[in-house]
């Protein structure tokens, strides 16, 4: 079952929960709420970002991760995944979703440092001009998003 992070949406949540029977797990309920929200928020602000390329949708975007990053760490932290109860989950959806859940904490933390260091660098390259980058013309502004690597984030 195994997505990355751009396919990963509420939807697919909702049904590793359900296959996993965290919906019905009182040890899950209020650990896992806000994740579908922040899943949504993050794929909605990429969406966005992709359309208008505005620098303000790409800080909301990474406000996104940020908040993502945060939800799962919480999930995590506070659940002990490793450690859950046989009588909370069978073996095979217990590991499923420790593995599924590892993995999209790994791809959150590794997007968000890309990013954080995209962000840095694009943020010093422009200095006082910031304010005026976004009404560039768009493939001026795709030269600078492909020399700092937000093209590459974004595929745009």
């Amino acid at each position: 079952m195994a997505k990355s992070l751009e396919e990963l949406d509420s939807k697919f949540w909702k049904t590793l929960k359900k296959n996993a029977g965290i919906k019905s797990s009182g040890f899950f309920k209020k650990a896992d709420a806000s994740v579908g929200k922040h899943i949504e928020a993050l794929n909605k602000a990429r969406e966005k970002f992709e359309f208008t390329q505005l620098t303000e949708d790409l800080f909301s975007y990474q406000k996104a991760l940020d908040k993502l990053a945060d939800t799962f760490d919480k999930f995590v932290s506070a659940k002990h995944l490793d450690e859950i109860e046989e009588n909370d989950l069978k073996k095979k959806e217990k590991d499923e979703l420790v593995l599924e859940i590892k993995k999209w904490s790994g791809q959150i933390a590794t997007a968000k440092e890309d990013l954080d260091k995209k962000l840095k660098k694009f943020v010093a390259s422009l200095g006082d001009k910031l304010d005026k980058f976004d009404s560039l013309e768009g493939p001026k502004k795709k030269v600078v998003w492909d020399k700092i690597g937000i093209s590459d984030t974004f595929n745009l």
